[in-house]
């Protein structure tokens, strides 16, 4: 689920071209995926995944599941914060030009 999550973040706006009430599922997304990057905040999904590992009678993560699995794929040991925060913002702003493009198609045909 969290990988999915990932690239919808990273390459949703593109999906929006195609089908505009993406854009709903996708502001907050890419609004959540930065907080999540910049504070470095537990994703809420670990705290499900952990109830269905229990459930079926699996060992929970010790850690969160993006600690675990995605962290070393997403966040490579020699990425600093500083690089996080200027992706961050690239992702923020090259959103923002689809969204405007998107914007000026509907509003201005």
């Amino acid at each position: 689920i969290h990988i999915f999550f990932i690239m919808f973040v990273i390459f949703g706006g593109f999906l929006i071209l195609k089908i505009k009430t993406i854009i709903f599922f996708h502001v907050p997304a890419v609004c959540w995926g930065v907080y999540a990057v910049l504070t470095r905040t537990v994703c809420p999904l670990t705290y499900l995944e952990n109830w269905f590992l229990i459930r079926a009678n699996r060992n929970e993560f010790s850690s969160s599941f993006l600690n675990h699995y995605l962290v070393p794929l997403v966040y490579p040991e020699e990425i600093s914060h500083e690089k996080l925060i200027i992706f961050g913002f690239l992702l923020v702003l090259i959103n923002l030009v689809l969204y405007l493009i998107i914007f000026r198609k509907h509003f201005f045909k």
